[in-house]
């Protein structure tokens, strides 16, 4: 016959109520957790995504209520975040403006349309034919334009970080180089690493340092002879 054991049906019953206390915990984690998040910002709207849905609203925060969104009239929902975007670019007044800056344009907003704007350049946006400005970049999303921004080599310029010894410290696209003091460098050739006069690293500090360790073995080699 077996033996009845108290202790063992205690420890059961603990593990039991242990068990049905974590998952109301995790129940209730997941619940709370549910909230709107922000992606991004465009104009005066904030574009949140909640529920696998996009909403966009000039306030700062979307209503939620028995998880689901209080919608009004000013809000704009949509399942994809491009048409969400699009709906803002449509509803923005007819002045230009400025979103963000990538490469060495301006994304501009301006009548339902996008603009890449090279940096410099001005446009009379008043002007009907202002869409033939040489350099302009034309669309309708700002991911399309940042896209074509972002294909043209020529969209990048060779920026003037420091200078070091008789060392140029220049940022170009993601890398950074050291260039000699008088040496003249076409950035958008194909392949910049394989110019031997080139210090070449990831960051500027990389590159410093290769300055300052080529400076000083030059140095000692000369007092050595």
């Amino acid at each position: 016959m077996a033996k009845y054991c108290s202790k063992c049906s205690f420890q059961s019953l603990l593990l039991a109520v242990f068990l049905l206390l974590l998952q109301t915990q995790i129940s209730y984690s997941a619940a709370t957790n549910n909230q709107p998040e922000i992606i991004r910002a465009i104009a005066n709207y904030k574009i949140f995504k909640f529920d696998k849905n996009f909403y966009a609203t000039v306030n700062n925060k979307l209503e939620i209520e028995r998880d689901n969104v209080l919608l009004t009239q000013d809000i704009i929902t949509g399942d994809k975040l491009s048409f969400v975007e699009q709906q803002i670019i449509n509803r923005i007044d007819k002045k230009p403006l400025f979103h963000a800056t990538v490469a060495s344009y301006n994304i501009v907003i301006y009548a339902g349309n996008v603009y890449g704007v090279p940096q410099g350049l001005t446009i009379n946006w008043e002007d009907t034919n202002h869409v033939s400005v040489p350099g302009l970049i034309l669309g309708k999303s700002i991911v399309e334009v940042q896209n074509q921004i972002l294909e043209n080599p020529r969209s990048w310029q060779p920026i003037l970080l420091d200078e070091l010894f008789k060392f140029n410290v220049v940022n170009f696209k993601d890398s950074f180089y050291g260039v000699p003091h008088g040496y003249n460098v076409d950035f958008y050739k194909d392949n910049l690493s394989s110019d031997s006069r080139l210090i070449t690293a990831g960051s500027s500090l990389s590159v410093k340092m290769e300055i300052i360790r080529k400076t000083f073995s030059i140095w000692i080699n000369q007092l050595i002879q």
